[in-house]
């Protein structure tokens, strides 16, 4: 019986419920915030998405930061609902107008305020988690035409300017990488742990010594 429950459990590990699907990987693409209305794109293993955007709440962490401090970047966003209704593209297919609702969590990267006789920020890593729902129709009624939990990572890059007062942030772009993904990661995790567990094996084997004549 123990065998029994063992070999479920190992199962249920091994092959997850259908209705709980991993989040979808970004490979490419580029999110952008501005002063203005940014632009949010973002393709992968069977989707393209592009539509105009504008964040919930703010996007610029920095307004007059001083010289030489630390800006991190790590923050969570939603869809502003002052800037819906424009066109965008979703597989090849252009629409007139899209609604949008989500929530976008950026982890990084941390920047490092330039001086005056310096470069702009050097860009850094950032991870991406998000969840995205793209409807047709104001009231957002009826099945969306993209939805989709989605991961990515990829690097930051920001350009702003050095004023008197310091540091001014104008605009900030992350753009994806191929990440690999989460059954590619359970595989290759599951595979070192057995080369580990085989060589550990063999090393403890014990020496069959010298043989018998």
């Amino acid at each position: 019986m123990r065998y029994w429950l063992l070999a479920t459990v190992a199962l249920v590990l091994l092959f997850p419920s259908a209705s709980v699907a991993d989040p979808v990987a970004i490979t490419s693409g580029r999110i952008t915030f501005t002063d203005e209305p940014g632009g949010f794109h973002v393709a992968g293993s069977g989707f393209d998405v592009f539509v105009g955007w504008f964040p919930e709440g703010g996007w610029n962490p920095c307004a007059a930061c001083a010289p030489g401090s630390t800006i991190d970047l790590t923050r969570t966003y939603t869809f502003s609902e002052a800037f819906q209704g424009n066109g965008g593209m979703i597989n090849g297919v252009s629409y007139d107008a899209l609604f949008t609702t989500g929530e976008l969590t950026f982890v990084g990267p941390v920047i490092v305020a330039p001086f005056h006789n310096e470069p702009g920020p050097v860009p850094g890593p950032f991870t991406f988690r998000g969840s995205v729902s793209m409807f047709s129709n104001e009231a957002r009624i009826g099945p969306p035409v993209f939805a989709s939990e989605l991961i990515g990572a990829g690097t930051a890059g920001a350009i702003g300017f050095v004023s008197d007062s310091g540091f001014e942030l104008e605009d900030l772009a992350y753009t994806f990488a191929p990440v690999p993904e989460p059954s590619t990661l359970l595989m290759l995790v599951s595979g070192l742990v057995g080369a580990a567990t085989l060589r550990r094996r063999c090393s403890k084997s014990p020496d069959p010594g010298p043989e018998s004549v």
